[in-house]
């Protein structure tokens, strides 16, 4: 059994903490389901943010999407990373932070993640220096408004 369904997006609301700012280029996990396995964790998908940027896993794919987030200052951000198929068999991510659609990308289509494999964790917020104040996945394509019509089988319930 799949863990995630074909369309889902995984979503969190947070603030980088002003006092313990990070080096450039430090990453923190927000949201990641990783395999342990080899004693070294490998994530296979979810999400992690640096100052600089944000970074997305997707299986064996890693996608940094630059964006400077404010850590100076007591400001919420909100990123939600979706997948979405369009057609039979092309899935797009979509990446949007703080509202604004800022990385779209086709990616192979949806692998299935059996979390009955004991190697398999999912973590929230490990080493994140702020406060993550939501955090989570929902069985349905973030949208933007435009694209209701280019989803598979939707309905006004299939985006959020």
């Amino acid at each position: 059994m799949s863990f995630f369904p074909a369309m889902f997006t995984m979503e969190a609301w947070f603030r980088m903490d002003p006092i313990d700012i990070r080096p450039n280029g430090y990453i923190s996990q927000v949201f990641s389901l990783y395999d342990s396995d080899s004693g070294v964790a490998d994530y296979r998908l979810g999400f992690a943010i640096s100052n600089t940027f944000l970074r997305v896993y997707l299986d064996d794919t890693i996608e940094d999407i630059h964006y400077r987030f404010d850590q100076t200052r007591d400001y919420w951000h909100f990123v939600a990373v979706s997948y979405a198929r369009h057609f039979e068999r092309e899935t797009i991510l979509k990446v949007f932070i703080d509202q604004s659609l800022v990385y779209s990308q086709k990616v192979f289509d949806w692998h299935s993640y059996d979390m009955g494999k004991s190697t398999y964790e999912l973590q929230i917020g490990k080493d994140f220096p702020g406060v993550i104040r939501k955090a989570r996945i929902n069985a349905r394509a973030h949208c933007d408004g435009h694209e209701n019509s280019l989803l598979v089988n939707t309905d006004s319930s299939k985006c959020i």
